[in-house]
């Protein structure tokens, strides 16, 4: 194991923020990120993402509610990739239930299986 996986799995918090802020700088340049370590290590406990975080549908990936808006508390939530997916396609309609006390996602359907891959 190279020296570098052996620091990831040692630290995976301070691992995934590096690497989503990484992430942010790549795709959208300076002034996008403005989460601090401390405010993402909370988030990314609360909302079980360090735990769940991973490539597989299921796992979770960070986004962004207003994706015209940068990375900061109050503008990302932790979801399952195959909804992040499904949001990027246009084909999620989302919507917060008060009566359950979360968000309610919904395919579009009249879309067609092809238009979204994965």
């Amino acid at each position: 194991m190279s020296s570098k996986n052996k620091w990831r799995d040692k630290n995976p918090l301070k691992y995934a923020y590096d690497t989503l802020k990484h992430n942010c700088y790549r795709k959208h340049g300076i002034g996008w990120f403005e989460l601090s370590f401390e405010e993402f290590s909370l988030f990314a406990i609360q909302s079980e993402y360090i735990t769940k975080k991973g490539i597989k549908k299921t796992s979770y990936h960070v986004d962004r509610i207003d994706s015209s808006m940068g990375y900061f508390i109050g503008n990302i939530r932790a979801v399952p990739a195959v909804v992040n997916g499904l949001r990027v396609h246009k084909q999620l309609v989302y919507f917060w239930s008060e009566e359950s006390r979360q968000m309610i996602f919904k395919v579009d359907t009249h879309k067609t299986e092809t238009e979204f891959l994965f």
